[in-house]
């Protein structure tokens, strides 16, 4: 399989997820509206070994890797911006000190997977001399 079919079966794939999640939640059968996820993904997965052309290289994974460290610094940045806001108007809405401890927590959490997976990244894949083990 060439990787432009395989980008239209990844796009046909979620929008069928989509669809499928979608109605699912609207019609109040939310808890079957999590089965389309998962199998969607296996599906992208499997498709994904059929491909012969290359998918990623070295530099999509380094412009990968920049854009996913730059959307955690943004998402946390306003996740506990909007976070700390909601704690301040705890006084006129009292509903919104749930979200806000919940923002805040989330923020929290986020930080704690992002530095242990950043030091295992460190001590598994790199060397002692720096280069990148494979």
């Amino acid at each position: 399989m060439d990787r432009r079919r395989f980008s239209i079966l990844v796009a046909l794939i979620s929008a069928a997820v989509g669809a499928a999640t979608g109605f699912l939640v609207a019609s109040d059968k939310a808890s079957y509206a999590a089965v389309f996820p998962v199998v969607g993904t296996l599906l992208v997965y499997l498709l994904r070994s059929k491909v012969s052309d290359v998918i990623e290289d070295e530099m999509i994974e380094k412009y990968a890797g920049k854009a996913s460290k730059k959307t955690i610094d943004v998402f946390g940045i306003s996740m506990t911006i909007l976070g700390l806001i909601f704690l301040g108007y705890k006084r006129v809405h009292p509903e919104l000190e749930i979200a806000g401890f919940t923002l805040l927590y989330s923020v929290c959490f986020m930080l704690v997977f992002y530095s242990f997976l950043y030091y295992f990244y460190t001590k598994n894949l790199a060397g002692e001399d720096g280069d990148d083990k494979k």
